[in-house]
C-alpha cells in the first residue's frame, strides 16, 4: 500500500506531496507538529528531497528508568522517540526527558533547552 505524506511549509501553498518510501528516514526525525528548518529541494518544479536541520529536539517515550548517580558514567541505554526513532542515551535519562539529537549521526547531543 502506498501512503502519501503531505508537508505544509509556512507561506507555501499547496502542500508538497511525498510517497512515504521517499522520506521514510526523514520521518523518524519529524515529530507530530513538525520542526523548524525543513527545506524542500526542488528542480524545475520537481520535488527531489527533504533537507532537515542538523539537530532536532525530541522527547523520550520508551526507555528503562533513569539510574540515580549515573551521570558520571559513560554507559548508555536505548531510548525510543514517538516517531519510532531509537538511539543510545546516557543511563540517567528517563521517559519524558527532552533531548537534542544530531540527525546525520543519529547521536544524542545533550538535553534540549
Amino acid at each position: 500500500m502506498v501512503t502519501n505524506i503531505f508537508l505544509w511549509m509556512m507561506r507555501i501553498t499547496p502542500p508538497y506531496s511525498f510517497k512515504q518510501e521517499q522520506i521514510e528516514e526523514e520521518l523518524l526525525f519529524i515529530p507530530e507538529g513538525g520542526i523548524p528548518g525543513i527545506h524542500v529541494l526542488t528542480m524545475e518544479g520537481q520535488v527531489l528531497a527533504l533537507e532537515l536541520p542538523q539537530t532536532v529536539d525530541m522527547e523520550i517515550v520508551d526507555t528503562s528508568p533513569g539510574i540515580k548517580g549515573a551521570s558520571a558514567s559513560a554507559r548508555t541505554k536505548p531510548a525510543g522517540m514517538s516517531t519510532g526513532l531509537s538511539i543510545q542515551v546516557p543511563e540517567y535519562l528517563s521517559n519524558g526527558d527532552r533531548i537534542r539529537i544530531h540527525i546525520a549521526e543519529r547521536r544524542y547531543m545533550g538535553r534540549a533547552d
